[in-house]
């Protein structure tokens, strides 16, 4: 990534040897090599969601999102298509029910939601870094925003301020796409059998 925290050199910046913005070197010459300047990470997705799902306990959780849209389908259709219960999550949108009628969102399908925020690693100072998170709205909402369920994504370091997020989000959004479209093979612990989700993000 640029040394002042300008872009990350993934694509279409993947060949840069100078940042576009600030036009600092990507690498320093150091006894004849050629090394990065700064570094960002990237956590893959894939290996988390496989590991959320290999304790009985743990996929017991994630079955809340199948079983509310099963629950409000069932309302629907006993009503006429008419809602009686009161909206409280997510799965009560108009827009996630039709895309799950559809079949864009399958049976089994999982759902993310991702949040970036600045983070202040020293007492009154600036935003050292950069974080982002996914959330697995699968988990009922009283297990998912607690700590220990929130996957984290990425981090970008700071102390200056990112001009191009999408570059740094690049490695993470490129690896969500290849689940989605070609599918992510999960062993579920608590019915004992292999099957296919395709991570999809709220």
């Amino acid at each position: 990534m640029c040394i002042n925290s300008c872009v990350g050199f993934t694509r279409p910046f993947s060949k840069d040897i100078v940042c576009p913005t600030c036009g600092e070197s990507r690498y320093e010459e150091i006894r004849n090599a050629e090394i990065l300047r700064k570094q960002f990470h990237t956590i893959p997705l894939a290996p988390q969601l496989q590991a959320l799902w290999r304790s009985p306990e743990s996929a017991a959780h994630l079955k809340y999102h199948q079983e509310y849209t099963a629950k409000i389908l069932h309302e629907l259709e006993a009503n006429g298509g008419e809602r009686i219960s009161p909206y409280r999550d997510f799965f009560d949108r108009v827009d996630y029910l039709q895309l799950h009628i559809d079949g864009k969102i399958a049976q089994g399908d999982m759902v993310l939601l991702l949040s970036m925020d600045g983070a202040q690693l020293y007492w009154n100072k600036a935003s050292e870094c950069w974080i982002y998170i996914w959330i697995i709205l699968d988990h009922s909402p009283n297990f998912r925003y607690k700590k220990r369920h929130v996957l984290p994504g990425g981090f970008i370091p700071g102390p200056d301020k990112s001009k191009n997020l999408d570059s740094f989000m690049f490695p993470g959004l490129y690896h969500l796409s290849a689940l989605q479209k070609e599918g992510l093979q999960i062993w579920d612990q608590e019915r004992e059998k292999e099957k296919s989700t395709r991570p999809n993000v709220a």
